[in-house]
């Protein structure tokens, strides 16, 4: 195609036409030529390529709408006009998932010009209960007001589900519908009860009185484990110490401890005694807490021994069958009979059987797996007395899950160190956290009302825990840690090893350093990823040269995270080199969290490829690049963060508009 002038209409529809080319430089061609063309109509045309995947074509299509007079701020206003107007068609898709979609992105703009369509959406009959919960959500954003009378409306409907919905969203009103959420408590339902105890969890504000007496009584009235559970978590996570309540779990929590002879009934009186009282997160449960793991894991084994011991089984009543060849004997040349009945008959007969056992029900599994043990760790309340039986766990136990499950824990709880050895000024991310979080808790930090006595002593508030990353560091003798740790190295199953590899971190200055510094050369990439994270955590800036080795070898989120910890501007341009490939799928988390640490360097030299980043086709990389920008410092970054003040969704808006404030403010106190 050569370029040249675009008159008429049926010149600019084979322009347009050609934006669908497999070539790139053809559609390239043909944005320039639609810039050139002078037409309205190719705005409309150019306004959806400025969210590109290509970051070549983004640009193009933006220098094309500058030709046309649209101004950057123009052309950012219209591209979010046009995506709203989008969205509000597709809200009236017949498919639901297509309208559910379409209520969260409106909810995501922040504009209140969408609260009349979720309106009609949330009245509209028979309306899935999937549209309905997306609207309700997205109500809250636009137009609280309104979403806090939908709210009470749905609390009252027949329907559960729909009392489900209001229960959940009614934490997120402000002021908070306590009166709603206390009614929930009672509610016949259990799936209504479970979201106004989910809702508390996550609620950061002390609820009144008369609820919290209601948290604690559900504790013992809720006959469903589920929901006992997540009372207890509630509770904890208000600060109550519902004393009543909690001294009847450890009466009988100490009883069970007392109890000799194992038992399947046993197994799940210790394991629910741990679950309610971990999660009530009192002070001074710690031995008590132990003690039930302890317990749990030797009647575990209990249970497990029938399953684990060849001997304890016998072949099944045909004597050509043996032990060892059953499954064979099962799906071998011999066929079974066709009819159903005698099937199943053939079939118990060459299936082994348990020898007579005085144990109830032998055929059952254990109560618990070790998975489930190494899982009860992450409950275990941050204290010294803690630390010190999970660095034993750690270096003794058998199994290689619960081992690396005790070193997870212990690499969380130990602080990252300056070069000096002290304790770094700025806290670390704990270790794991880019992961979906099998071993990762999450401890809400509550607002200073929240630690307010709240009327009686058995609902009175105790203070937070005053480190709620982890167990307290330097509880561990040196001499433990250090076996607990090289047993962990000297493993042959990987996820012991790498699970050592990051509790490196809480060895004694310069051990965890000398051992870092040689495992981010090991074989296991795993293994290469911890040790770079625990280098980035102890600020161990000898190790830059390697990280940056190891990075332009196997770039990777790990790596780039490590050196974000690590703080050294060395890192910036090397960073930067990662963000000249633009590919928005596969690519887009490792993207972001470049983004990210490139923000931790607070390094002026990004702010030009952060300003780029501006005009990413992903929401979340603008809001980070917002973010970033604010902390690299560079004032003249103000004018592309003006641009944002368009940006179709709330959540960049308002990252633009802080960051535009810092920089100015910065400008206004500079020499």
């Amino acid at each position: 195609m050569a370029l040249g002038a675009v008159g008429t209409r049926g010149q600019l529809n084979a322009v347009v036409a050609r934006l669908s080319d497999r070539d790139l430089e053809v559609r390239l061609v043909a944005v320039r030529l639609l810039g050139e063309s002078g037409h309205a109509r190719a705005v409309a045309t150019l306004l959806p390529l400025l969210r590109d995947a290509n970051a070549m074509m983004r640009q193009t299509a933006a220098q094309a709408l500058q030709t046309l007079g649209r101004s950057p701020w123009q052309q950012r206003q219209a591209e979010s006009a046009a995506h709203f107007e989008a969205e509000l068609r597709r809200l009236a898709d017949p498919a639901p998932q297509a309208r559910a979609e379409a209520a969260r992105e409106l909810g995501r703009s922040g504009s209140v010009r969408a609260a009349g369509a979720l309106r009609r959406r949330l009245g509209a009959a028979r309306e899935s209960t999937t549209v309905v919960g997306a609207a309700l959500r997205a109500l809250v954003r636009v137009d609280p007001a309104a979403a806090s009378r939908a709210v009470h409306e749905l609390a009252r409907a027949a329907d559960p589900a729909r009392r489900v919905l209001a229960v959940s969203v009614a934490g997120r009103l402000r002021p908070v519908a306590w009166e709603l959420l206390a009614g929930a408590l009672v509610d016949p339902q259990p799936e209504v009860r479970g979201a106004a105890l989910h809702g508390l969890v996550r609620l950061r504000l002390a609820a009144p009185a008369a609820l919290a007496a209601a948290l604690c009584a559900a504790l013992e009235l809720e006959a469903e484990r589920s929901l006992r559970l997540l009372a207890a978590q509630a509770a904890g996570a208000q600060h109550l110490r519902c004393e009543q309540q909690a001294r009847a779990l450890e009466a009988r929590a100490r009883e069970a401890l007392g109890v000799a002879e194992p038992s399947a009934e046993l197994a799940r009186t210790l394991v629910d005694s741990f679950d309610l009282l971990a999660r009530l997160r009192r002070a001074g449960d710690s031995a008590l807490l132990i003690a039930l793991v302890q317990r749990a894991a030797i009647v575990r084994q209990w249970e497990s021994e029938p399953w684990i011991s060849a001997e304890r089984w016998r072949a099944g009543d045909s004597p050509s069958v043996a032990l060892g060849a059953t499954r064979g004997a099962a799906t071998g040349a011999e066929a079974p009979p066709k009819d159903p009945g005698q099937a199943l008959r053939w079939l118990l007969a060459r299936f082994p059987v348990r020898e007579s056992d005085s144990r109830e029900q032998p055929l059952l599994p254990p109560t618990g797996s070790v998975g489930d043990l190494a899982e009860r760790l992450v409950w275990l309340p941050p204290t010294p007395e803690t630390r010190v039986w999970l660095a034993q766990v750690a270096r003794d136990a058998a199994d290689e899950v619960l081992a690396a499950a005790a070193l997870d824990r212990l690499a969380e709880g130990a602080p990252p160190r300056s070069l000096s050895g002290n304790v770094a000024s700025r806290p670390s991310a704990r270790r794991g956290e880019h992961r979906s979080g099998a071993y990762g808790l999450v401890r809400e930090h509550r607002s200073t009302a929240a630690t307010r006595r709240s009327g009686g002593a058995a609902i009175s508030r105790q203070a937070p825990s005053p480190d709620a990353r982890g167990p307290a560091a330097g509880a561990v003798p040196a001499s433990l840690l250090q076996q607990a740790v090289e047993r962990g190295l000297a493993s042959s199953e990987p996820l012991r090893r790498r699970a050592a590899t990051g509790a490196c971190v809480a060895l004694p200055p310069p051990l965890g350093e000398v051992r870092a510094l040689a495992l981010v050369k090991d074989a296991d990439g795993a293994v290469r990823e911890a040790a770079a994270l625990v280098l980035g955590r102890l600020r161990v800036r000898e190790a830059l040269p390697v990280l940056l080795a190891l990075l332009a070898r196997e770039p990777s989120p790990a790596l780039v995270q490590a050196l974000a910890l690590l703080g050294d501007r060395r890192a910036t341009r090397p960073l930067l080199r990662m963000l000249d490939e633009d590919q928005v799928g596969p690519r887009l988390g490792e993207r972001l969290v470049v983004v990210q640490a490139l923000g931790e360097l607070a390094d002026p030299a990004a702010a030009p490829a952060l300003e780029r980043e501006l005009a990413h086709a992903d929401g979340r990389l603008r809001r980070a690049a917002a973010r970033a920008l604010a902390r690299a410092g560079r004032t003249r970054s103000i004018e592309a963060l003006r641009v944002c003040a368009a940006d179709y969704y709330a959540a960049v808006r308002q990252a633009c508009a802080a960051a535009g404030e810092r920089l100015t403010a910065a400008r206004r106190v500079a020499p």
